[in-house]
């Protein structure tokens, strides 16, 4: 519980006056968690933002039924396996935008990373039997990359050259960008572009 109670603590001092619940025994009431239980909708209508564990998530299959603004997942390598109860019960949530954070997306294999993008959004890298399908033809064949072409965007020169001839001698065609602007007209020029690598930790990449 101690999370949730750090990210209130962040969300008052940032977002002074949003009305904040806490879905959690340590942060609410009985008689309150009993009102949320028994109708979820109209217990959350009167807060902004509401929190809850993973665990406690798991707990609570009647926010399933409710559709809500957002949902981010913080920590959200806490979903990177697909068949825990966590990761299926954070799947199962409806919200029109979808938000996973995370500074480890894969630690130890590249379904992981699946796991976040069903989440964030659904269907995109295709269902799991398909993707373990993709990743059994990337290990045994570079068929699926030849001729593909593949945009690296980078300010590091060093890793552009690195991934350049990697890439390359797997038959690729590689575009390179040292700006997020730079990057953006590849985007728009270049319709056959197969893969987008890029560095989200570039300087200023906010604003391209």
């Amino acid at each position: 519980a101690a999370p949730l109670a750090h990210c209130r603590a962040e969300s008052t001092r940032l977002t002074p006056g949003r009305r904040i619940t806490t879905i959690h025994p340590s942060g609410m009431a009985n008689d309150a968690m009993a009102a949320l239980e028994k109708s979820p909708a109209e217990h959350l209508a009167g807060y902004d933002l509401a929190l809850i564990t993973y665990g406690m998530l798991t707990r609570m299959p009647q926010l399933e039924e409710l559709d809500f603004p957002a949902v981010v997942a913080d920590e959200a390598q806490a979903i990177k396996n697909p068949g825990s109860r966590q990761s299926r019960a954070v799947r199962k949530l409806s919200g029109r935008r979808r938000i996973a954070l995370t500074g480890t997306p894969v630690e130890n294999r590249l379904s992981d990373l699946w796991s976040l993008f069903d989440f964030v959004n659904p269907g995109l890298l295709g269902n799991a039997k398909a993707f373990a399908d993709f990743q059994k033809r990337l290990t045994s064949s570079d068929e699926d990359l030849v001729g593909r072409t593949v945009l690296l965007v980078d300010d590091d020169a060093r890793n552009i050259f690195a991934l350049s001839s990697v890439l390359e001698r797997r038959g690729m065609q590689v575009l390179t960008a040292t700006t997020g602007r730079e990057a953006i007209q590849f985007v728009h020029a270049t319709p056959d572009l197969a893969i987008v690598l890029m560095d989200i930790m570039m300087p200023e990449m906010d604003g391209y």
